[in-house]
């Protein structure tokens, strides 16, 4: 795992597993846009087993059966966290 988000609905922590200091800026900018997605409204966690993407409620089950990579909200994170990144990386060197 690189990075995750632990929190609840007003606080929240950005993980991420031991690696150097510019290693970790591609992982938090991929959970940064996560965050941008919660606060929108666009992604919401609704319980332990439900999320609501884009006003489109999926059971855990349901999430499981779509590839980690083809998850729409990955996607999205993943088209942005370069972009990102490199906006991060600017601004701290």
């Amino acid at each position: 795992m690189g990075a995750a988000i632990i929190g609840n609905e007003t606080q929240f922590v950005i993980y991420v597993s031991d690696m150097d200091r510019r290693e970790c800026i591609l992982p938090i900018a991929h959970e940064l846009i996560h965050l941008s997605q919660y606060h929108n409204g666009q992604f919401q966690i609704l319980s332990d087993k439900f999320i609501k993407w884009n006003d489109i409620i999926l059971s855990d089950s349901i999430i499981k059966t779509i590839p980690y990579e083809q998850r729409q909200w990955e996607q999205i994170a993943f088209e942005l966290e370069q972009p990102l990144s490199r906006a991060i990386q600017n601004d701290l060197y």
